[in-house]
């Protein structure tokens, strides 16, 4: 790992709103309606967020009141440990994977949505 990996936050990431701030900031979700009308219509109940980075998805489905709608969600993937720190202290588990092999505390998973 590149020296500072574990110690400091990367290039943006500790002062954005988007990922420091207590709200889920995330306009690509504002940007495809339907796809938060698969999840409130009950299409989509297990989701991926690969690529979480400090989990503002979380948050988002959090605020739009859609996160109970979900029987599986899990969180991946940040560009540095701060990232996943942030994710933490917003009340979210999130972890580092290889996606090209199973996720490995749940082989046989599949996800109705990956984001």
């Amino acid at each position: 790992f590149p020296k500072g990996y574990f110690l400091k936050p990367g290039v943006g990431h500790a002062t954005d709103p988007r990922y420091t701030g207590p709200l889920g900031i995330k306009s690509e979700w504002d940007r495809c309606k339907q796809t938060e009308e698969l999840v409130n219509s009950g299409q989509v109940t297990s989701f991926l967020d690969a690529g979480a980075g400090t989990c503002t998805m979380y948050g988002v489905l959090v605020q739009r009141n859609l996160f109970h709608k979900m029987t599986h969600y899990m969180s991946f993937g940040a560009y540095d440990c701060a990232m996943l720190r942030q994710c933490g202290e917003r009340g979210v588990v999130s972890f580092q994977h290889n996606w090209m092999f199973p996720i490995p505390l749940c082989p046989t998973c599949q996800f109705d949505l990956v984001y």
